[in-house]
């Protein structure tokens, strides 16, 4: 039988803010409800806790208010600013493409009923030919601003893509920034995403000059983010050596290349 300070001890149960039922540890759904849970699924826009869903332009949005978001597993991940940085800039971008393409297709319904009303007076009243070319000119200006509309819709398609994937490679280097090593197997596992695009992260990330690569036993590429602190010990030590064994190095070097 336990006494009351060990029932004092034990932590209290989690339960669903939303329904009420207990939560397993480590839990980030209630299974009675669906609620998620953690913090690793909190909107950085509108702060609601909701699991991304899969969005055809944004990949994955927030349910609650559709702003771009990354789908984490890793209940330790914490986005950084530029990660942030990065989906508010394709969140504009996204929200400037629809936009564009509403006033795009506006303007050309309005170019397409100006046709059909000039063609109409043309065939009823037959007005002089600078008239109606003069009419055309104007009626076609609708469809001018619609295919400036559509060019820009494009540019910012491109900027949202550009974005999402400086996005996602973001949150890569933030997951492995917490890790010792990371393969493109635990990558995808913590950000949700198939092994195609977990390797095509994994070598954008090779890539990067911060990142030391490795290949496990396995044959399974391991990628790791450099120490700063290693480079200040070694400079640290190189700041400190002899000057005079620095400089007797030097002299044997100049020495070597002068015999050679």
């Amino acid at each position: 039988m336990s006494t009351a300070s060990e029932q004092g001890n034990r932590p209290s149960p989690v339960t669903c803010s939303v329904c009420g039922a207990s939560l397993p540890d480590g839990a980030s759904k209630c299974e009675q409800c669906g609620a998620s849970h953690g913090q690793h699924n909190r909107c950085p826009f509108c702060r609601s806790v909701a699991e991304p869903v899969p969005h055809p332009r944004l990949r994955y949005a927030c349910p609650a208010c559709g702003a771009p978001r990354i789908r984490v597993q890793a209940k330790d991940f914490r986005p950084s600013d530029a990660l942030q940085a990065h989906l508010a800039k394709a969140r504009s971008a996204s929200s400037s493409q629809t936009t564009w393409k509403v006033a795009s297709a506006a303007a050309a319904a309005f170019g397409v009923l100006a046709t059909l009303l000039l063609t109409g007076v043309i065939m009823i009243a037959s007005p002089p030919s600078f008239a109606v070319l003069m009419a055309a000119v104007v009626t076609s200006l609708p469809f001018v601003f619609a295919l400036l509309g559509w060019r820009n819709a494009l540019r910012r398609s491109a900027e949202l893509e550009t974005e999402l994937d400086a996005s996602w490679l973001e949150a890569a280097r933030t997951l492995a920034q917490t890790r010792e090593t990371i393969t493109a197997s635990t990558l995808g596992e913590a950000l949700g995403m198939d092994q195609e695009s977990a390797r095509h992260i994994a070598s954008r990330l090779a890539a990067s000059s911060e990142v030391s690569t490795d290949v496990t036993d396995s044959g399974e590429l391991a990628l790791s983010i450099r120490s700063p602190g290693r480079v200040r010990v070694a400079a640290a030590a190189d700041a400190s050596a002899d000057p005079v064994e620095l400089e007797a190095h030097s002299r044997d070097d100049r020495d070597q290349k002068a015999e050679a």
